[in-house]
């Protein structure tokens, strides 16, 4: 397998893992202002995946988004080599579709109800407390 199916195979599989991640953490959750960034990488920090070459400015903070192999407006050097950027910086990629409103807060709990009584209990234990049967 030559170097370039092996860069691009590394750098899919770090992309999906990394939006795994995110998912998982709940950050793809948004605001209606625009899509949050993937990351933030400021002077002193390892860069984003690693031992790559970054075409940025060193010297100041970058928010950042991942986007697809070819797609990003930061050049990347790897292993000597030119590669196709990954890496979007200084204002949300264009192409992504506009976030909807946030969801609505979940309705306050029922009159009489475990939470209603004993908030802290309900944050602990969920909606229904310990010892309840509904």
């Amino acid at each position: 397998m030559n170097t370039t199916m092996m860069m691009r195979r590394l750098f899919a599989g770090a992309l999906i893992s990394g939006a795994v991640a995110a998912a998982g953490l709940g950050l793809g959750a948004g605001s209606a202002a625009g899509h949050p960034p993937t990351g933030t990488w400021c002077p002193g920090q390892p860069l984003p995946l690693g031992d790559a070459v970054f075409g940025w400015d060193m010297n100041v903070c970058h928010d950042y988004w991942f986007v697809n192999p070819g797609e990003g407006n930061v050049p990347i050097t790897a292993s000597g080599r030119q590669i196709g950027s990954y890496i979007w910086i200084g204002s949300v990629p264009p192409w992504l579709p506009p976030l909807g409103p946030p969801p609505p807060p979940p309705p306050p709990p029922a009159p009489g109800s475990y939470c209603a009584t004993n908030p802290i209990g309900c944050h602990f234990f969920g909606p229904y407390g310990p010892g309840s049967h509904g």
